[in-house]
């Protein structure tokens, strides 16, 4: 495990029994979503990282989604175009998912981002975690 995870997030928000963990950093935010993936903790992602991401110019994120099996029809759109419109902003973006329905959402939404590592497991994402932490 990477010293960042071993500490307590800097948001754990829990909303109809999904959860999501944040750990932030000036360059970095590491999420872990844990049941749906809702509009409310996708709101949530976007206005506890998007401040850190305007002050970078090489930021990273790192989503541990393995754990969410669905999502709200709406959230892929809002967050694809939230991050189009950060690009600049943003080296990396590493997502693991372990769900074909996320899986496939993840893979749609970089044919416009083109910037997405995608990543069929969590030993695989906590490898890529421990490296950039």
């Amino acid at each position: 495990m990477s010293e960042l995870l071993a500490r307590a997030p800097d948001l754990d928000r829990t909303v109809d029994g999904s959860r999501m963990l944040l750990w932030l950093r000036s360059d970095l935010v590491v999420s872990r979503i844990e049941g749906h993936f809702s509009r409310a903790l996708a709101e949530a992602l976007v206005e506890h990282s998007e401040p850190l991401i305007r002050r970078s110019g090489a930021f990273v994120g790192l989503h541990d989604w393995t754990e969410m099996p669905s999502f709200d029809i709406l959230v892929p759109p809002r967050l694809a175009a939230w991050t189009i419109g950060l690009l600049p902003h943003i080296a990396r973006i590493v997502i693991a998912t372990g769900h074909p329905l996320v899986s496939m959402a993840v893979r749609t939404t970089n044919l416009t981002i083109k910037r997405i590592e995608h990543l069929d497991s969590r030993e695989a994402w906590l490898d890529v975690v421990r490296r950039a932490t």
